[in-house]
């Protein structure tokens, strides 16, 4: 829950907030006051509604909020206009200001915004950040999690048709994005939120924030807003929603925030004594880890993956992660796969796949104690995206049902650490011999198991979909993993059931010895499909050498 501390921040509060910051612990919401906030020429919604209702010829002191001016100028001019005037006050920025600069210079992994300029992106691309930019679902499925991602809620000017700008937009807007902030949700667990930009009395600011709010009360550890001169009053209203208020420009903050500690990549390090230096690392320990993960040289993989929507199906429920990691520093933790099969009504399925893979893959990647086991760390986080799949259903009653299987696999060295729960496989194919590394968590399969049922018999069981272990179900989850030492030519396969439920082990096994991972992995969706599969299909296969 976020926590409800006093309507002011006090100068230690200030001082672990910039530790936040600098942790890449915190998320960072701009709002469409950044302008003014940062001394920046770029107009806001206020000047923007001015704008528009003086095009309109009324008064510019009429009052009309920015959705509603704008609404107004888009029935007498029409929706072209309307976002070309937009574009031309926005274009007469050309270069990104300072404000923008420090953003892309802190260690933000995730980042919301309701402006449409891309000045934030130049930044970004200045300083060598590699970003995402997210406007809708399609966008955050098919991201790379390596990246910071830019959450562009009200849409960009290079995209006129994801624009969120009249009164009408603005309606539109929550059929367009709630199943991607539950996704996004596990984003701010454990974090700390930061907005700038906004003003508490705005209109929009109340839009966003109780919009948001659901998605971020149960996870986010506290927020905070940046405001000069807001009313008392204000300040205690926003204190009992749990956002404590900053007596300080935003920019001036961040620009604290830099000066607090130096963030730099680090290319080639070999003395302890020199990480914590290039590092600011204060623990042996942790500096230890550092040169280790530097020094670490994983083995060759070969990787593919696909996922492919069921027949006749409206949505996939299945979501799949490779991510061998770019960044040196993250290879002592190996590579990590994933493969997710969600279930639930109203999309409830889709939402709980992906609040998984991103959980496990975040949760796996982030700071923590640097001597964990691997199998120790895969478990952890899997009971943990247990517990954010578990509360995001007990809170909304259309997804109360929803739930979904795991198998995760962490390549690390010569290691092969593997974690299931629910009916999603995991095999290793070694020497002409294929072997599933997992235990389905199925009635079927324990009977099984149990020498009540033979595996002839469970496979036309009408009981074969039933799951005795899945996430989200309960809110405590037994997790099941298996360790295996790799050698020079072994392939790894994960998947769903919709893979296995049409195709037989012996057939993975012909198709992935004998074509490569992204031939593999297109064949056996294709027999899968041909073999009559209406389930999602998903599968990964790595190839080691």
């Amino acid at each position: 829950m976020l926590t409800k501390t006093g309507p002011l921040l006090s100068g230690r509060d200030e001082e672990i907030l910039r530790e936040q910051i600098v942790a890449g612990n915190c998320v960072l919401f701009i709002g469409p006051d950044i302008g003014s906030d940062a001394a920046m020429v770029l107009p806001g919604r206020a000047r923007l509604a001015r704008e528009l209702v003086s095009y309109r010829g009324w008064d510019s002191s009429s009052g009309l909020s920015f959705p509603w001016a704008a609404q107004y100028y888009e029935l007498k001019h029409g929706r072209s206009s309307l976002i070309s005037l937009i574009e031309e006050k926005i274009r007469r920025v050309k270069e990104p200001p300072a404000c923008y600069r420090t953003i892309a210079a802190l260690p933000f992994r995730l980042i919301l915004t309701t402006n449409y300029d891309t000045l934030l992106e130049k930044a970004l691309d200045e300083e060598g950040v590699a970003y995402q930019k997210i406007l809708g679902s399609y966008d955050f499925r098919h991201g790379m999690l390596d990246r910071v991602r830019l959450v562009k809620l009200y849409g960009c000017i290079t995209e006129r048709d994801t624009m969120v700008v009249t009164e009408e937009d603005q309606f539109a807007f929550f059929d367009r994005w709630p199943r991607v902030l539950d996704i996004l949700s596990s984003g701010f667990s454990g974090k700390t939120l930061l907005f700038i930009g906004c003003d508490l009395a705005h209109r929009d600011f109340r839009h966003m924030y109780h919009y948001l709010a659901p998605q971020f009360s149960r996870a986010a550890q506290s927020a905070y807003f940046t405001q000069r001169g807001a009313s008392d009053t204000l300040v205690r209203y926003w204190a009992t929603k749990g956002l404590t208020v900053i007596e300080a420009q935003a920019t001036g903050l961040l620009k604290r925030a830099t000066g607090f500690s130096e963030v730099r990549e680090v290319a080639k390090v070999t003395e302890v004594t020199e990480v914590a230096k290039v590092m600011e690392v204060t623990e042996v320990r942790e500096a230890r880890e550092t040169v280790s993960s530097l020094a670490f040289e994983p083995l060759a993989l070969e990787v593919a993956q696909l996922s492919e929507i069921g027949r006749g199906r409206r949505v996939n429920q299945d979501c799949v992660e490779a991510y061998v990691p770019s960044d040196p520093r993250k290879n002592q933790r190996g590579s990590l796969f994933v493969v997710a099969d969600g279930m639930g009504g109203h999309n409830a399925g889709d939402t709980a796949s992906h609040l998984a893979v991103a959980e496990i893959v975040g949760g796996y990647y982030a700071n923590g104690n640097g001597v964990e086991d691997v199998s120790a760390r895969l478990t952890r986080v899997i009971e943990a995206a247990n517990k954010v799949i578990y509360q995001q259903a007990r809170g909304n009653h259309t997804q109360s049902d929803m739930g979904t299987t795991v198998v995760a696999a962490v390549v690390r060295g010569q290691e092969l650490h593997v974690a299931n729960v629910g009916d999603s496989r995991a095999y290793l194919i070694r020497g002409g011999e294929i072997g599933q590394i997992t235990l389905d968590h199925s009635w079927v399969a324990e009977q099984v198991r149990m020498g009540g049922m033979t595996p002839e018999e469970a496979e036309n069981h009408p009981q074969s979909n039933l799951l005795t272990r899945a996430l989200g179900l309960y809110a405590r989850v037994e997790v099941d993993v298996f360790q295996r030492k790799l050698e020079a030519g072994d392939i790894i396969v994960l998947c769903s059931d919709g893979l296995t439920g049409c195709v037989k082990d012996d057939e993975i096994k012909e198709v992935v010895s004998e074509c490569s991972p992204a031939s593999a992995v297109e064949q056996l969706v294709e027999w899968a499909v041909d073999g009559g599969s209406t389930d999602d299909i998903s599968v990964v296969v790595i190839k080691v050498s």
